[in-house]
């Protein structure tokens, strides 16, 4: 999507800058910079230095469509948020950044009762990991050697006995359970999936 552009308080929370208010538009100069800074190395090679950031450019915007922007800042002239912005490939990804309050006469100027020329500066840009929806509690870490782990009804279950899933048994690797004629087994040293023929 072009205008896939969208920034929230949280990931979940994210919303298209274009709906942030009428007459509201994608914002300019907006691919992200993967390091800070680039130093040359004495063998003339280069390689960049620090975390990535980008600039959110807009030639014009109504005072409203800047309020609604500013209001992610939570009246500080830098605050963490989430945005989603696009890359130097011309994909899109998500990332944890701190925004940046434009500056009366550097990065924003007011002309004919509208705001013109703002730049909203991202820096320490990190591309957000996945996260569980409200509510749902992360799995448990320790577990025992050939459980299985699902989530049922609201909670994770760690237990060590078969499922069956439409014909398909899922059963721990316990040399009792595959020593049975039948049994279908996974062989780590032959790369294949055996069937017992209890032989």
């Amino acid at each position: 999507m072009s205008d896939d552009y969208r920034i929230g308080s949280t990931e979940e929370g994210m919303v298209l800058v274009t709906s942030l208010a009428s007459k509201s538009s994608p914002p300019g100069g907006s691919t992200v910079a993967p390091h800070m800074v680039y130093r040359t190395a004495a063998s003339g090679m280069k390689y960049g230095d620090g975390t990535a950031s980008c600039k959110w450019e807009f030639a014009s915007m109504t005072p409203e469509f800047y309020a609604a922007l500013v209001a992610y800042l939570g009246g500080m002239d830098s605050n963490w948020v989430y945005l989603r912005t696009r890359k130097d490939d011309n994909t899109f990804s998500t990332y944890t950044a701190i925004m940046h309050r434009p500056i009366l006469d550097e990065t924003k100027n007011w002309r004919y009762g509208r705001w013109h020329d703002v730049v909203f500066e991202f820096t320490d840009m990190n591309v957000a990991t996945p996260t569980l929806p409200p509510g749902f509690d992360p799995p448990p870490t320790e577990i025992e050697d050939g459980s299985i782990i699902r989530y049922n009804d609201g909670d994770w279950e760690v237990v060590a006995e078969p499922f069956v899933f439409k014909g398909l048994v899922l059963t721990p690797a316990l040399a009792s359970l595959i020593d049975v004629e039948g049994a279908i087994y996974y062989d780590s040293s032959l790369k294949a999936i055996l069937v017992c023929t209890g032989e």
